[in-house]
Formats: structure tokens, sequence, C-alpha cells
């Protein structure tokens, strides 16, 4: 099991549309060139440093968060990734994928944020 100690939690929100906003999880910052890969769960990717002979982990992206929140969730519950995330700012210790998404969902989404069946089809191309 990989245990990762998360640096910066960051969201950026789009105003004009919101649920295309990005959720950021920064393990470490990465040389210049960092490639984002994606993870096995579809809309994580996966950023790895390609500066670093060993390819580690910089961090992860999910783009656009607040669209994939709830299958992003469900998908990890049935096939849990083996890492675990410390991030002291919210009192995280040994949290799993879930519960991180869970508390950047509940701290930085706003709450008037809802994605229609027909935004989530055009947008994803279900």
């Amino acid at each position: 099991m990989v245990a990762f100690n998360l640096e910066k939690v960051s969201f950026h929100l789009v105003k004009e549309r919101p649920e295309d906003s990005i959720l950021n999880l920064r393990v470490k910052k990465g040389g210049k060139n960092v490639v984002w890969e994606e993870s096995e769960i579809e809309g994580l990717a996966v950023g790895v440093d390609d500066d670093d002979d060993n390819g580690e982990t910089v961090g992860f992206e999910i783009e656009p968060f607040p669209l994939w929140y709830q299958d992003m969730v469900k998908k990890l519950e049935e096939n849990p990734l083996l890492y675990r995330f410390n991030y002291p700012e919210a009192n995280l210790e040994g949290a799993t994928m879930q519960e991180i998404l869970s508390w950047a969902y509940s701290e930085y989404v706003p709450r008037n944020v809802s994605i229609s069946d027909e935004t989530f089809k055009e947008l994803v191309r279900v």
C-alpha cells in the first residue's frame, strides 16, 4: 500500500461552468516535465515527474471534479485504489481516495452546482 502526504489540495472553480471545475491533489512539487496519465479510474489523472528517473508521482487531478465525483466514488468503492493519504490541514490521516474526494467535495464545491443528466452525457459523451 502506498501512502502519500498531500502538500496541497486546490480547487479551481470555473465560474461560467462550475461543473467543469478542477480538483488538484499535490503530493510534491514536480519538475518542469510533469506528465499526466489517465489512471484505471476514468476521470482521475496521475501526475508523474518525467524529470525524475523513478517517475515519482507528484499529484492527482480530476477534471471536471463536480461532474465526475459521484461516479468516481462508486467506482472506487467497487475497486479501491491501494493509496492512502495524509492531509493534516483537514485532519485526515491514512484516508482513502474516496475519503479525500468526499472531504474536497464538501469543502469546495458550491452548494448550487447541479449536474443534469443531459449535461453529464454531453460532457463525457456517454
